[in-house]
């Protein structure tokens, strides 16, 4: 069974270059049992997205997400490629 990781807020999903998936970025609400509450977070292996009553689920290959809050505008195209560049 996959592990509740937390609320996430401030959040936004970026597309990846050559159809290569996507990976989202936010910051830390509460309840993560890996990232201390108000840190930045990224998270890749994006297997689902599903849209509940009044938040995302967002299924990773190993956990579990709730993207809580307005979504960001991410403008700039394939930003994705930039986040996985960096390291935390």
């Amino acid at each position: 069974m996959k592990s509740f990781q937390g609320k996430i807020e401030k959040w936004e999903i970026h597309k990846l270059s050559r159809n290569l998936g996507a990976v989202f970025t936010g910051t830390v609400a509460s309840d993560s049992q890996k990232f201390n509450d108000g840190w930045h977070m990224r998270s890749s292996m994006i297997v689902a997205i599903r849209k509940k009553a009044d938040y995302f689920e967002v299924e990773t290959s190993n956990s579990i997400y709730h993207l809580i809050g307005p979504r960001g505008d991410d403008r700039v195209p394939f930003r994705g490629d930039a986040v996985l560049s960096i390291f935390y």
